[in-house]
């Protein structure tokens, strides 16, 4: 009988495979296990694999894109595609810069003193962080080797990159803080900020704000 399911299970084509893991992760979804702390981390990782990820150009530089997202601040705009590779940095005279990822675009946002933060996908990493100055150059990167890069936002004054990443611990998933100064590679600090997901990270007076599942963090 193992025999017989395992010839008929070889024998189904990929499509009917992919089917079949769609309708599974329909199901759970339909049954709504939002008490599992895996019910919403499935839900945040099919964000970055749920858009398609070529960019559609006609007859200008500003691409057509099927997820895109925006950040602004001062006369700094900043456009890219969620799972594209590719930012495009504006500013009210047009195209200043844009730069190709080594991987999938989460989010990009703009600093207060014009730098421009990064969260991207990277090889042989769970996320990585790039900080791009206002002519493009990068000036930091970090990458998280161990824990899911969740967002990422520089201080106010710029000095301080805060990165969020999401890991399993005691059985559990936590979010995780860790501090980097920007003209150094070792951390300033590292601690657990609460269980479940951080969905987003903002510079707020001389540190950072956080919104969790459960709640608004100040860090």
């Amino acid at each position: 009988l193992l025999i017989m399911c395992a010839v008929l299970l070889s024998s189904l084509p990929g499509k009917l495979w992919i089917e079949i893991v769609l309708f599974f992760i329909a199901g759970l979804l339909l049954v709504r296990i939002d008490d599992d702390p895996n019910y919403t981390l499935v839900l945040r990782i099919l964000r970055h694999f749920s858009y398609q990820r070529r960019f559609q150009k006609k007859g200008s530089k500003q691409p057509r894109e099927a997820a895109p997202a925006l950040s602004a601040n001062g006369d700094t705009a900043v456009g890219y595609d969620i799972g594209g590779d590719t930012v495009y940095v504006l500013s009210p005279l047009g195209l200043r810069w844009q730069k190709t990822t080594p991987g999938a675009v989460l989010e990009a946002s703009v600093a207060d003193n014009g730098n421009v933060v990064i969260c991207h996908e990277q090889s042989g990493h769970k996320g990585a962080v790039t900080v791009y100055d206002s002519v493009g150059e990068p000036v930091f990167a970090y990458g998280s080797a161990s824990r899911f890069l969740m967002t990422g936002a520089l201080s106010r004054d710029g000095n301080t990159l805060a990165a969020i990443t999401m890991g399993q611990e005691t059985g559990a998933f936590e979010s995780f803080l860790t501090l980097y100064r920007t003209d150094s590679d070792k951390a300033v600090a590292s601690a657990a900020v609460c269980p479940g997901i951080v969905y987003d990270l903002c510079p707020f007076d001389s540190g950072f704000c956080a919104v969790a599942e459960e709640g608004l963090y100040w860090l």
